[in-house]
């Protein structure tokens, strides 16, 4: 099941490809991605575009 999904991200244009893969991570990269995602989350409801966030 997670290759199918890793499939569907990466066929994505808007998707975020740095996930894919993650659950071969360690548990301090999967938690800092997490984080990175739910900044960019919290950004996206102030109105920041995603061009904005992926330039930090």
């Amino acid at each position: 099941m997670p290759a199918k999904l890793n499939e569907i991200i990466v066929a994505l244009d808007n998707a975020r490809n740095e996930v894919v893969g993650l659950e071969h991570a360690s548990h301090a990269e999967i938690t800092a991605e997490i984080e990175k995602i739910e900044q960019n989350a919290a950004l996206s409801n102030k109105g920041e575009t995603s061009k904005e966030k992926l330039s930090r």
